[in-house]
């Protein structure tokens, strides 16, 4: 604790009990009191020289300097009576005092200091405070009577002077060392980064008080401990390699990375700043500057997680819309196979396995659709509440008796959604969830509105401030290690064995969610269970209910016929589309890319009823040419198709809205009918 402390906070003294204790609490002042003392002695030439103060009663001598050689045995009085005090009379007038001899003068002849201890001549000046308030005495004593020069009085005036000025000037100069202090002491002691001192054999000999809230450790409980059975077991060789070794050179420096332990068990990232001050004697150690930077590194690795998993939906996309060009063509030929009358019943029945294959296919790209947010959802206000309330009835029925199942409910929780998506998310997350307790357990669902603040939504991926409706899937099973929690949305991911699971529920619930605004967040501990969380945005109660379109008769594809030109780039997507068009009494033009098509139109007589084009084309895309072609030919019928879904398709820039649009993979069926309507709309 330093002095500046116990000395109070002046810059000047007020009275004699301040003055008396500046000497009592440092001998650095009495010190240089007794310096000055024995300078006015040599200067007047006097056996005793004498700084007094009078406090109470009492005259004491805060310095007292006497000739060794002639009063030897003389030690002279710290204290006396006030009644034996000449320097009470300078004191109380504040003037200089000059006293030739003791035994003729009125103020002192009477004194106890005249009569018993024999003080015949006298000389004193007042020491003043800035505000010329006499606090204290110089003065200079004789034993035999004296005349004092002017010269004397002068020499005396001029040291009080000087030792008042070196006084104020030092009081001042501490007084702003002691403010530097309490700053500094403010900054550490109420930052939120943590300050070490470390000695030379890596002991803690100083903890700021930000360990508390950052770590848990309160007070100096971690002082006299090594600082690296706070670290991290796996990182203390790093942690000595990147950071320690650096600093074994006097006022070195370094950084790194690394992970401590809280006190309540569980681990904290922190980055740290080192210097080497083992050679500063007013620091001797390794100071070191640590922060928290566990929430920014979680953080990172959302972020991290959430670009991966916006790159895999994109692949997953992209997978689904080849594959559905190959699958049109699959499944076109199967059905041109499966009517031929002169195929043998058992290569029928290959041709079925064929057709429900493919058909499993098509579910599948389906699903990498909705993971990559690409399918086309039916959109409601959906009460998210009752909706979840319904779909318990069903999931107790799949849980199995092993299972009990806990419902907590919040109605008029609306939400914009397809409530058979939703339907799908609650399903999936309940089933993960009985998967993960094989010898039974409980399955908790909840509904409830949570509003997301400003503070919130900083730490947690961004997510807006607002009011959400919060569902709620948690299990007390087997829970799952960090490792598996990365990678738990990912498509075709899966702990399961082989032939138990496709890896998709989870993912296609990440997608749903996403594609819905939403934000699906995960906590789990092995042994301890699994929560998944899910935050919707709220609508309001007069939010729009969309319109339902009126049912109107669908034409018969046999009944409509027509010139149709037709471009797609996949060759095996071409051949079939042009088989099931003539079949149902079409003629057809067919082109591979926009350019080609309007090649072909400038060399023919014959003017089309129906533009059928991939949306995506090399070149000039599929809009485009609708756009040129029906500006030629106001009232042309045009009809879409895409391996993508109008969600992606808008996402690349392609405005879908209101237009025919057939999404692969199709049946000749499908397809027939879709031209029908649009050669009769």
């Amino acid at each position: 604790m330093s002095r500046h402390k116990e000395t109070e906070r002046w810059d000047d003294l007020r009275d004699a009990g301040q003055f008396a204790r500046l000497v009592e609490v440092d001998d650095s002042w009495r010190e240089g009191l007794d310096r000055l003392a024995e300078l006015a002695r040599r200067i007047l030439r006097v056996p005793l020289a004498q700084i007094n103060v009078v406090i109470g009663q009492e005259q004491i001598s805060l310095s007292s300097v006497a000739d060794p050689s002639e009063w030897a045995s003389w030690n002279g009085p710290r204290t006396a009576p006030l009644e034996a005090s000449y320097c009470q009379h300078v004191i109380r007038s504040g003037e200089p005092l000059v006293v030739e001899d003791a035994l003729a003068h009125p103020l002192v002849q009477d004194n106890l200091a005249t009569t018993d201890a024999g003080i015949r001549s006298y000389a004193a000046v007042p020491l003043k405070n800035q505000e010329g308030v006499a606090l204290a005495t110089l003065c200079v004593v004789d034993f035999t009577p004296r005349d004092w020069a002017a010269s004397d009085l002068e020499a005396l005036s001029a040291l009080a002077d000087l030792l008042m000025r070196e006084v104020q000037g030092r009081l001042r100069a501490e007084m702003a060392l002691q403010e530097s202090e309490t700053w500094f002491q403010a900054l550490i002691e109420n930052g939120t980064d943590l300050t070490t001192v470390l000695d030379a054999a890596g002991r803690i000999r100083y903890q700021s008080p930000a360990y508390e809230g950052v770590l848990g450790y309160c007070d100096a409980s971690l002082v006299g401990e090594g600082f690296t059975a706070l670290l991290h077991p796996d990182g203390v060789g790093r942690w000595t390699r990147s950071f320690l070794d650096p600093l074994v050179n006097e006022g070195s420096r370094a950084s790194a990375e690394w992970r401590m332990r809280h006190r309540d068990g569980s681990w904290r990232t922190v980055r740290g700043m080192g210097v080497n001050l083992l050679h500063d004697p007013a620091v001797r150690g390794l100071v070191l500057n640590i922060y928290d930077v566990s929430q920014a590194r979680h953080l990172e690795a959302e972020l991290h997680q959430a670009q991966k998993m916006e790159a895999v939906g994109r692949l997953a996309g992209g997978v689904a819309h080849d594959f559905n060009n190959l699958l049109t063509a699959i499944r076109g030929n199967t059905e041109f196979l499966i009517v031929r009358e002169d195929l043998p019943e058992d290569a029928k029945a290959d041709i079925r396995e064929i057709s429900e294959t493919t058909h499993r296919a098509t579910q599948l790209t389906q699903q990498l659709l909705t993971f990559s947010r690409d399918q086309v959802l039916e959109m409601k206000v959906v009460d998210l509440g009752a909706l979840t309330e319904e779909m318990m009835r069903l999931i107790s029925r799949l849980a199995g008796v092993n299972v009990s199942i806990e419902g907590s409910f919040e109605r008029d929780l609306l939400v914009e959604a397809d409530d058979g998506q939703l339907s799908q998310v609650i399903m999936n997350l309940a089933v993960n969830a009985r998967d993960a307790m094989p010898e039974g357990g409980r399955l908790i669902l909840e509904t409830r509105e949570f509003t997301v603040t400003e503070e919130y939504s900083l730490s947690h991926s961004q997510m807006p401030p607002g009011r959400y409706a919060l569902l709620v899937v948690a299990d007390d099973g087997e829970g799952m290690p960090r490792e598996v929690q990365r990678r738990v949305f990912e498509p075709f991911f899966t702990t399961k064995p082989p032939g138990e699971g496709t890896g998709l529920g989870l993912s296609i619930c990440w997608g749903i969610v996403n594609q819905l605004g939403g934000h699906i967040h995960i906590y789990s501990e092995p042994g301890l269970g699994t929560t998944f969380r899910i935050y919707l945005p709220r609508v309001t109660v007069d939010h729009e209910m969309p319109i339902p379109e009126p049912d109107v008769p669908r034409p018969s594809a046999s009944t409509v016929s027509g010139h149709i030109l037709m471009v797609e780039d996949q060759p095996e997507v071409r051949r079939v589309v042009r088989r099931v068009l003539e079949a149902a009494g079409h003629s057809v033009i067919e082109a591979d890319s926009a350019e080609k098509a309007l090649c072909l139109l400038e060399s023919s007589t014959t003017e089309i009823d129906l533009l059928l084009t991939d949306v995506l084309l090399p070149g000039v895309n599929g809009t485009e040419l609708a756009e040129q072609l029906t500006r030629l030919q106001p009232g042309l019928a045009v009809l879409f198709t895409s391996g993508f879904n109008r969600g992606e398709l808008a996402d690349q820039s392609v405005d879908m809205r209101n237009t025919a649009f057939l999404p692969k993979p199709f049946g000749p069926t499908e397809l027939s009918e879709a031209v029908a309507r649009a050669l009769c709309y």
